[in-house]
């Protein structure tokens, strides 16, 4: 917020695009190992920061992708820099859904600390 348009799109979006292509398997997520299970929940965690996510949409021909929303891409295209190397359709599915399942993870959790302890000594009589 305290950052210049020009500084935060040369000196961290396009950075942080590159923290956003990490190499995932084209694998079922319980065959990563522990490694890449952790990159993927901090990849998560860091599009969650930035309120980052993939958005699914159709293409005028009838095709389905998904874009980055908001679409830092466009903002950080430059025509002379080697284009980087796309995350796959898969991937990008991958992420959207683990996004939204820990999306679901903290608005339960905030909910269990506003309701606060149950009282669980009634149950055991």
């Amino acid at each position: 917020s305290r950052a210049t348009p020009q500084a935060l799109i040369l000196d961290t979006l396009c950075l942080l695009l590159d923290i956003l292509t990490p190499k995932l398997r084209p694998v079922s997520t319980q065959l990563y190992s522990v490694r890449e299970k952790e990159q993927l929940s901090s990849l998560v965690g860091t599009m969650l920061s930035y309120s980052l996510t993939y958005r699914q949409e159709r293409t005028p021909d009838g095709q389905y992708l998904y874009r980055l929303e908001p679409n830092v891409e466009e903002v950080c295209h430059f025509p002379e820099l080697p284009a980087r190397k796309p995350l796959t359709y898969q991937a990008k599915q991958l992420i959207a859904r683990e996004i939204e399942v820990e999306k679901m993870r903290r608005a339960e959790a905030l909910a269990q600390a506003r309701v606060g302890p149950q009282d669980t000594q009634g149950m055991h009589q």
